[in-house]
């Protein structure tokens, strides 16, 4: 194996697990760490896309802030191999009930916060 094709490997970024949130859509699970530095104002995202990042750097912010698996899809600086995975491991996510449905309004009736 070439050096180039061992530091491509080394270099991408692992892909964050995919899941349901409550409303039935499929997202990034979000770092908690992240989520936290977000909500104090530690960064502002919109500052951030002003800046000279890699699109690989944005496309795994996105990941690690839970970004919908279908808005991921439409980023800019998300290519197309890295959407498809995306949409790959939430194709496989088992099925769920929707909010629409009488499962899942018992459910949010029973105490499970909104």
């Amino acid at each position: 194996m070439s050096k180039n094709r061992v530091r491509a490997r080394i270099r991408r970024h692992p892909m964050q697990p995919v899941e349901f949130d409550r409303q039935g859509v499929a997202r990034f699970k979000p770092n908690a760490i992240i989520r936290f530095l977000l909500k104090q104002g530690l960064f502002d995202l919109n500052r951030i896309a002003d800046m000279s990042f890699p699109d690989e750097d944005r496309a795994q912010l996105a990941q690690l802030i839970g970004y919908s698996v279908g808005g991921f899809a439409d980023l800019s600086y998300v290519s197309p191999r890295l959407a498809r995975q995306a949409q790959g491991r939430a194709d496989r996510l088992p099925a769920i009930a929707t909010a629409s449905s009488p499962e899942s309004a018992a459910e949010t009736s029973a105490g499970d916060p909104a």
